[in-house]
């Protein structure tokens, strides 16, 4: 059995940004332990096993799933496993006070092992030699954070969601950063394998507004940002976000506000 364990919970933190980790673990051929009670927050993922799946007793109660699954063990739980059996393994364990909230109803749930997820956890064992240097328990408490939540966002609860829904999600973000752009929503449609009128009525379904009043109110919040954190001209933001004059972006900023962009700027301004 090839084991490596580190506690890390005394180690001192530069920061309190993450919740702090109090222990980790990569095990390889590690054998099922037949009984075991839970101290703290258990955050455990099984890539494989001797069998293509495993089941517990928690409380009285079975759970099971298939390599590679899941884990949540909280505390106070008991469990038991009948069968024999080894399993590779990770998992990381925050002290119960100040463990980060899991939904209720995952405990056990099969996962497709991302790139992600992987490239998170070959991070963390890299640092675990490392773990009493200074700052490297910070930044193992923050890939922790992010593991889990990588983890969460498989769970139904946070990530089933349609294809389509993604696929306007991916368009919202091309034009989270392009806004300021002159853009073409027909070609943009088509480049994410709609036809303009499928996009219209998948896009107006999702979001309840049209993709030009969508772009208008991203320009709009920038605007607002750069008057009142920069010290740039009426002029200059206009032309920063891709209005054809000064004249126009003033119109377009009073019928969405009722104030010019220079009496916005002096309202917000202490």
């Amino acid at each position: 059995m090839d084991r490596s364990y580190v506690n890390i919970e005394t180690l001192p933190r530069v920061f309190s940004l993450a919740p702090p980790v109090r222990s980790l673990a990569s095990m390889v051929d590690h054998p099922f332990a037949k009984r075991q009670v839970i101290a703290g927050l258990q955050i455990c993922i099984r890539f494989h096993g001797t069998a293509e799946s495993v089941t517990v007793d928690i409380d009285g109660k079975e759970y099971g799933a298939k390599y590679p699954h899941l884990f949540i063990k909280r505390e106070g739980e008991v469990h038991h496993i009948a069968e024999e059996g080894m399993a590779d393994s990770f998992y990381f364990t925050y002290p119960y006070a100040d463990a980060p909230a899991v939904p209720d109803d995952l405990v056990i749930r099969e996962i497709a092992l991302t790139p992600e997820i992987h490239a998170h956890i070959h991070r963390v064992l890299e640092l675990l030699p490392h773990c009493c240097e200074s700052g490297i328990a910070d930044r193992i408490d923050g890939l922790c954070l992010q593991l889990l939540i990588e983890l969460l966002l498989q769970h139904g609860h946070y990530g089933a969601v349609s294809e389509e829904t993604e696929r306007i999600r991916k368009i919202s973000s091309y034009l989270q950063m392009h806004f300021t752009e002159v853009l073409d929503f027909d070609a943009i449609a088509r480049h994410f394998g709609y036809s303009p009128r499928s996009f219209y009525r998948h896009w107006q379904q999702y979001h309840g507004i049209a993709p030009a009043g969508y772009v208008a109110q991203l320009k709009l919040n920038e605007a607002k940002r750069l008057l009142t954190e920069s010290s740039f001209s009426v002029a200059a933001i206009g032309k920063r976000l891709g209005y054809r004059s000064s004249a126009y972006f003033v119109y377009c900023f009073r019928q969405h506000t009722g104030q010019t962009p220079l009496q916005y700027r002096k309202a917000a301004l202490p």
